[in-house]
């Protein structure tokens, strides 16, 4: 809306004769995320009752100075920013608001998407875990299904704000506790793509880089490289667990270390690579045995004698497989010891086969 336009002579015309809650309310929702809004997200911006909220909203809607959307789930009204309107609120808001002021109505609003994310979970996951404090009645989800619509119906919304507050780079605490909600809502409502899992696992990675977090860093690498496996890409997923390895061995997290070495490994293995795999398994195997981990060490040693075989080096693999066997014996691991032993049995057929072979050496 440039200077001299006529759009914006005719807007300032209107702005100015709005009563100054109206008129805060315009400037504020410059900062809901994609610029729409409800009564609930309106009125912790604007740090009023969301009744008070909605008038206000409607009365804005009314002047068509905002759009209003229905929602499918529970038929509450949201109310969006027209874009053109946009650069001239802003204007208005750096004009008109203080910074902190600013800063406040962000917080607010991150903490009531936490409050109502986190409520909106503790209804589709009950019995899991403390329940939150009930949100105030014109805020409260209703039961589980209002729950998951609402998530549904919020879903891209909230990823955007979510983004939007880790961009901001100065509220990192509510921003990551925002992410950390969605990851826990959204599989729980059947509302997360992997490609919004992908995002949020993104953006605990730039928070904890940026707060300088190895540990919680090599964990969202971790569940990057998961993903990436998940769909098959597993050049672009073993990446991600060596970048994780390495963020691991920043902290001495041995445990996290052979967590991001095996999963690298698996890689390999998918991509037919047997001689890195077996090194990754081999070094995944050390760490295992140091940290007293009897049944992952079996694992392991299965995993190992498998590459050695892959490579044709046999006498190792009858070795490793033939220790696999005697600890998950050890440890009453029936299905597992019947498993190594069945992998054994073949090895040993195959290399008696070619032993037996009339042009055997």
């Amino acid at each position: 809306m440039p200077d001299g336009e006529p759009l914006r002579a005719a807007f300032d015309l209107v702005y100015r004769e709005l009563p100054a809650a109206q008129a805060r309310m315009l400037r504020m929702l410059t900062l809901a995320p994609a610029q729409l809004a409800d009564q609930r997200t309106a009125s912790a911006l604007l740090g009023c009752p969301a009744p008070e909220a909605g008038r206000l909203l409607a009365a804005l809607a009314g002047l068509d100075l905002l759009t209003t959307e229905r929602t499918a789930g529970d038929g509450t009204d949201r109310y969006r920013l027209p874009g053109r309107l946009y650069p001239r609120l802003a204007e208005l808001r750096d004009g008109a608001d203080r910074p902190a002021e600013v800063e406040l109505a962000r917080a607010r609003l991150l903490e009531r998407l936490i409050r109502m994310v986190e409520s909106a979970h503790a209804l589709l996951a009950a019995g899991d875990g403390p329940r939150p404090e009930p949100l105030p009645g014109p805020l409260r989800l209703r039961n589980a299904a209002h729950a998951a619509g609402w998530l549904r119906e919020e879903r891209e919304l909230l990823l955007t704000a979510a983004a939007d507050a880790v961009a901001g780079a100065d509220l990192d605490g509510s921003a990551g506790r925002l992410v950390a909600a969605l990851l826990r809502a959204l599989p729980a409502a059947g509302a997360a793509l992997p490609a919004d899992l992908h995002r949020l696992h993104l953006l605990v990675l730039a928070v904890a880089e940026r707060a300088g977090a190895p540990s919680r860093a090599a964990a969202a690498l971790l569940n990057l490289g998961d993903l990436q496996a998940g769909a098959g890409r597993g050049e672009e997923a073993a990446a991600r667990y060596r970048d994780a390895l390495d963020r691991a061995r920043q902290t001495g997290d041995e445990l996290g270390c052979a967590r991001a070495l095996e999963s690298a490994a698996g890689c390999y293995r998918a991509l037919g690579d047997p001689l890195r795999a077996g090194d990754s398994y081999g070094r995944a195997l050390a760490l295992r045995q140091g940290l007293g981990d009897a049944a992952a060490e079996a694992r392991l040693l299965a995993r190992v004698a498998e590459a050695h075989t892959a490579q044709r080096r046999f006498e190792e693999a009858l070795r490793e497989y033939r220790a696999a066997l005697g600890m998950l014996r050890r440890l009453g691991d029936a299905r597992g010891a019947a498993l190594v032993s069945q992998a054994l049995d073949r090895l040993q057929q195959q290399l008696a086969g070619e032993w037996n072979h009339p042009f055997a050496e």
